[in-house]
């Protein structure tokens, strides 16, 4: 069975995390999982953008040379892709936090957060599968969200607490990294964070513009269970879908 729609069976083997978000020599031994063929191909579509976006955003020494190697190129191929990037840089401001000046910079590019969300959606019910065999069907699902700097600190204290199990992974030396509770029961019941380039930086919260965001928090469960929790885990879904973070780049755009 398909471990993303839990519907249709399988026909292929997915990439969890798609290989174009690593350098070719750190593309061993990525986690596999059953996929039917329209889950991957929808999915694919996903990557073929947040895997072009992203690496702006990066702070992993990685995630330069992915622009300059494989962005570069797959921007000459997506002509509109290059245009939004283009006119967003041009409208968009943000800090970076590791940057000395404290002004704002006028390198930032935009990123759909709805699809950013969307991949991690399928990224942890793939994780949920590959580590602990649990698919989730009917009656269960995922919530993703990229959560500021203050309330990773606050969510940390999760992944102390005692579980049936507690995965941790470092893929592509820092290039994706990611950790995973499992709950006795249900065993569907699980919670995920992950960084990216070594936590790309995203803003764009427009009640807290000076906020910044380095990583993903997901949670898994059964719908009735995660209605009571997501407002206390991630505020009023309409805040979420007010405005779509930016993230700064390295460089300007190719």
């Amino acid at each position: 069975m398909c471990v993303y729609c839990a519907d249709a069976p399988s026909f292929t083997a997915d990439h969890i995390i798609a290989r174009q978000f690593f350098l070719s020599n750190r593309r061993g031994d990525l986690p596999k999982v059953p996929a039917c063929e329209r889950c991957n191909r929808q999915k694919s579509e996903l990557e073929h953008y947040l895997t072009a976006v992203l690496p702006f955003g990066g702070r992993h020494p990685d995630a330069t040379t992915n622009l300059e190697t494989m962005v570069s190129k797959r921007l000459l191929k997506n002509q509109r892709l290059r245009e939004q990037l283009v006119l967003g840089l041009k409208q968009s401001t943000a800090r970076h936090p590791d940057a000395d000046s404290l002004a704002q910079t006028s390198l930032a590019v935009p990123i759909d957060s709805v699809q950013l969300r969307r991949l991690f959606v399928l990224i942890t019910k793939g994780l949920v599968w590959y580590h602990w065999r649990t698919i989730l069907g009917p009656g269960y699902s995922v919530r993703a969200e990229v959560i500021s700097e203050v309330w990773a600190k606050r969510y940390g204290q999760f992944f102390g607490m005692k579980a049936r199990d507690h995965v941790r992974a470092n893929l592509g030396e820092g290039t994706f990294c990611y950790e995973g509770l499992q709950a006795e029961e249900p065993r569907e019941f699980t919670i995920w964070r992950f960084s990216i380039y070594g936590g790309a930086c995203l803003s764009g919260d427009p009640k807290a513009p000076a906020t910044t965001s380095s990583q993903v928090l997901a949670i898994t469960g059964p719908d009735s269970q995660l209605h009571t929790l997501e407002s206390a885990l991630f505020g009023r879904i309409s805040d979420s879908l007010t405005s779509p973070p930016h993230h700064r780049p390295r460089r300007p755009p190719l």
